[in-house]
């Protein structure tokens, strides 16, 4: 049995969750977690000027958040900073998601999905309605986001809702995933101008329906889930950013998976399955990831029922586990041998926020 991989050293670990609230507003909080039991103890909230937030964002500071909402009209895009000594929440002044001017007709809405390279200098908004990432400049001193030129690259499906947007820890590439998509969209990032271009393989094919896209922390796999079929495909990245499928995958995930995420040592993987065909639950689920052959393998007695969720988020140890969405944060602890998830003592937890991330600092700031 392969020694599990060493623990990374670290200060305190935080998850940061938004809700929406009414208006032109919603919630942003911030919670410490216990990094022997799990639990989640509250430290601050704030009100932010976001209408309906749902996605959250970080640089590599873990101080500068970009949040967006998924409603017009309105304000519907900010950036948060969040001290990392205090933990108090200032929200700078809000933005407005602008659709492309073909797509007017359908309303001036929404940003669906935001990604943020490391520096925190450039962010990557999916269009709800236009079916394009617009790409942001955002001035960390003012909080403006300056709009730089939407990509508008529709390929075969001739513009639809941009689900998801993931951009590997090296700042090279932007995977994008659509709705009603069997494809993936490659880009290469310009690390000065922000700008993204189509890689050779784009769009790459996936053979069903997609929902979402994930790059693994040292962003050596991508992850794909398929909820038509209840599949999730799972890849190695090539050096040029092309998927490249694994031994092991299609991974049998359950009804209609939505999210797959890996821990950070890339041990293990874990799906959220939104269970919206056929009335059956959402629940998480475990698979076990062995980087040598390259094999995952589903986990014996981890899988769990869950409320209805939307985020899956793992901290940045790769000991817990929490599943977001309506007011309600399950969380697991993992085995660090096994995978095998137990759920945390308090759980379900009542929490403000229906999506979040999880960010290590240390005592004096970020590491």
């Amino acid at each position: 049995m392969p020694t599990p991989a060493p623990m990374p050293v670290i200060g305190n670990e935080y998850l940061y969750a938004v809700a929406p609230s009414s208006g032109n507003q919603s919630t942003f909080a911030v919670y410490q977690i216990d990094q022997n039991s799990g639990l989640l103890t509250q430290l601050s909230t704030a009100t932010i000027p976001v209408r309906a937030a749902q996605n959250i964002a970080v640089d590599a500071t873990g101080q500068n958040f970009y949040v967006t909402g998924f409603e017009a009209p309105g304000t519907n895009m900010d950036l948060v900073k969040v001290d990392p000594n205090t933990h108090n929440i200032t929200p700078m002044p809000g933005q407005t998601f602008h659709t492309l001017p073909a797509y007017l007709g359908d309303g001036d809405c929404c940003p669906n999905t935001v990604a943020v390279d490391t520096t925190g200098k450039f962010a990557y908004v999916g269009g709800l309605n236009d079916g394009s990432i617009h790409v942001y400049s955002v001035d960390q001193s003012s909080g403006t986001w300056t709009e730089i030129s939407p990509s508008n690259y529709q390929p075969s499906s001739g513009g639809t809702s941009v689900y998801a947007v993931a951009i590997d820890p090296n700042n090279k590439f932007l995977y994008e995933s659509q709705r009603d998509s069997s494809f993936v969209n490659i880009w290469i990032r310009d690390p000065n101008s922000g700008m993204i271009t189509p890689q050779a393989s784009s769009p790459f094919q996936t053979g069903a329906l997609t929902t979402d896209v994930s790059v693994s922390a040292d962003g050596k796999y991508l992850f794909v889930p398929q909820y038509e079929v209840s599949h999730v495909m799972a890849y190695s990245i090539s050096s040029g950013g092309s998927p490249l499928p694994l031994p092991s995958s299609p991974l049998d995930a359950g009804n209609a998976p939505g999210r797959a995420v890996i821990d950070p040592q890339d041990r293990f993987v874990f799906v959220l399955n939104t269970g919206a065909y056929n009335g059956g639950p959402p629940s998480v689920q475990a698979f076990k990831f062995d980087t040598a052959t390259r094999q995952i393998t589903a986990v014996p007695n981890s899988t769990f029922t869950v409320y209805a969720a939307g985020q899956l988020v793992i901290d940045a140890t790769g000991k817990f586990l929490y599943a977001l969405g309506n007011q309600q944060t399950m969380g697991w602890s993992i085995d660090q041998t096994t995978g095998a998830l137990s759920p945390l003592s308090g759980s379900p937890f009542k929490i403000t926020g229906t999506a979040g991330l999880v960010v290590q600092q240390s005592a004096g700031g970020t590491l």
